[in-house]
């Protein structure tokens, strides 16, 4: 199954929901995307992954095509129960230097969203997917 990958508020926050299992290869041109959407805004983005659906995930080793920015940016987790899950999660966001939130739902997410990112405190609504931007966020998939 693939996971989709949309602008929750323009050039700022992303939205990735991911969707049973997350091959590398979708996790890699997820990865690129990212990359891509990064250089094209020219600063570090903020993520939200919505894990509810997914069932597995790519090995660690995976991340070694993810950029490192130089500003930390925020990686906020909807969903993350699996303890193995949990770890790649956890250390991925070391390696990539972003600061990591783990919510059990959107009703959490929009409250960290609303202490750590204030700026943007009136954008804020669920469900998220509903106010996704998908016109760059296509459906990745193993082609």
């Amino acid at each position: 199954m693939p996971f989709e990958m949309g602008w929750y508020i323009k050039n700022e926050i992303v939205y990735m929901n991911l969707i049973g299992d997350v091959t590398e290869e979708e996790f890699n041109a997820g990865v690129d995307k990212l990359n891509q959407w990064t250089e094209e805004v020219g600063k570090t983005l903020d993520i939200i992954a919505d894990n509810r659906q997914l069932e597995s995930y790519p090995r660690l080793a995976s991340l070694v095509n993810v950029e490192t920015p130089d500003e930390p940016g925020w990686l906020i987790i909807i969903g993350l129960d699996h303890p193995v899950m949990r770890f790649i999660v956890s250390a991925a966001s070391q390696i990539l230097r972003l600061k990591l939130k783990r919510v059990a739902d959107e009703t959490e997410a929009i409250a960290v969203l609303k202490r750590v990112l204030p700026q943007h405190a009136d954008q804020y609504h669920t469900p998220f997917a509903d106010y996704v931007t998908w016109e760059h966020g296509e459906t990745i998939t193993d082609a």
